[in-house]
């Protein structure tokens, strides 16, 4: 789920057209290979299953030929590889905590350009803007997709 998180940051829909990019704060190629591996892994094998880190390999026993059956048994063999290391988890625990700086970096700069445009308005200006509204999703919008 960590990876499914942090990749959210990076790709836009129609909830979040805003993305994080990687290389505004991240300027060592390590860090930015680190970051598209785990965008890879996330595309290719936690969110979709397109590649061959998960196999199901179907085969099949064959008896002897003085047996009364060709075939004993079908069977399946599920490998998946191992890609959870200690060192990809340091990676994504880097990469998140880098991320982080950076949004909060650039949340404060936002706050501190809306706060300079807000101070120009009067008080009564202010008091007439719309109030802060949370509205509880519905089932209904749950299911349904933003915008």
């Amino acid at each position: 789920m960590a990876i499914i998180s942090y990749s959210r940051c990076f790709k836009g829909n129609n909830a979040r057209p805003t993305n994080l990019i990687i290389t505004d704060y991240i300027h060592e190629t390590d860090g930015v290979q680190a970051h598209q591996y785990f965008m890879t892994l996330r595309d290719k094998n936690i969110a979709h299953d397109d590649n061959s880190l998960t196999q199901c390999l179907p085969g099949v026993i064959i008896n002897d030929n003085d047996a009364p059956h060709k075939i004993e048994k079908i069977i399946t063999l599920t490998a998946t590889a191992e890609v959870y290391s200690a060192g990809n988890i340091n990676n994504l625990n880097r990469l998140i905590d880098e991320a982080l700086k950076h949004v909060i970096v650039q949340y404060d700069l936002a706050c501190n350009e809306l706060t300079s445009q807000l101070e120009t308005l009067s008080h009564d200006e202010l008091l007439r803007l719309p109030p802060l509204e949370y509205q509880k999703p519905s089932e209904e919008k749950h299911l349904t997709k933003s915008r």
